[in-house]
């Protein structure tokens, strides 16, 4: 990892709320262990209702998230 990348993930992580009580330290931790991944068109990222094993932090969307998902909790907005 790239100390900027080091520098934007641990500054991203110190505003998630979820992560607020790590210290600084901590925060470098869990920055230096992420791991950029990419999904194809269509691939299901996660399904809600259904456990998971990964901590996403999407920071860029170049897709749709279906009405329904959290991110459109109206199954019919756009």
């Amino acid at each position: 990892i790239t100390l900027r990348k080091r520098k934007m993930y641990e500054e991203f992580l110190s505003k998630v709320s979820i992560l607020e009580s790590l210290d600084k330290w901590e925060r470098l931790t869990v920055a230096d262990a992420l791991e950029p991944v990419q999904f194809e068109d269509g691939e299901k990222i996660v399904v809600q209702g259904e456990p998971g094993d990964d901590f996403f932090i999407i920071t860029e969307v170049r897709g749709h998230v279906p009405p329904g998902t959290s991110a459109h909790p109206n199954p019919h907005a756009p």
